[in-house]
């Protein structure tokens, strides 16, 4: 059992812990738990890349995770071009293989939520033409025979496929195939 002086010290001590906390990700730009912003991380790349192709700009970040994209959207000032911060919700839609034994189901047999985010990503991407298209190659779902291609998925749709005709791969960093814009 904590005496009387323990606990109405705790309080401040939670203060000046998080009170340091802030300071030293203030003073190193990076949260004490986690380091994001190493120099030569996947974070710093794709900042780099992103701050040369997009800066100001929308980009098309096809993937599932938040770490290392938003970090590097941040730090390059550029923007998510799809109103959903990522696709985890094909995570979901895909938690079991098709019983077909396809990899993805064709968009006359989406239903519900996997029809609506295919639709919405495509006119996102379509309306907003991004300066670049960020593919992530590790979707995190189930193989199912073969890996799962967030690109492919969404090439199914011709609008997709049209507006993606105008773009180049021009690099990869980490996990991740980089394309721009041509035009």
């Amino acid at each position: 059992r904590l005496g009387s002086a323990a606990l109405a010290a705790a309080p401040r001590f939670a203060l000046a812990a998080l009170v340091g906390a802030n300071a030293y990700a203030v003073a190193t730009r990076e949260a004490p738990w986690r380091a994001w912003s190493h120099p030569h991380g996947p974070v710093a790349e794709l900042a780099r890349v992103l701050h040369q192709h997009a800066a100001g700009k929308f980009v098309l970040a096809l993937t599932p995770g938040v770490d290392p994209v938003y970090p590097a959207l941040f730090e390059a000032g550029a923007f998510q071009a799809m109103r959903y911060m990522t696709l985890w919700p094909l995570q979901v839609v895909y938690e079991k293989c098709p019983a077909d034994g396809s990899r993805f189901r064709p968009p006359e047999r989406m239903r519900g939520y996997e029809r609506t985010v295919f639709r919405q990503v495509t006119e996102d991407f379509v309306r907003r033409r991004p300066a670049v298209v960020l593919l992530d190659r590790f979707a995190d779902i189930e193989p199912c025979g073969e890996e799962f291609d967030f690109l492919l998925y969404f090439l199914q749709n011709p609008a997709f496929a049209e507006e993606f005709s105008h773009y180049a791969k021009i690099g990869e960093v980490d996990r991740f195939a980089i394309f721009t814009r041509l035009d």
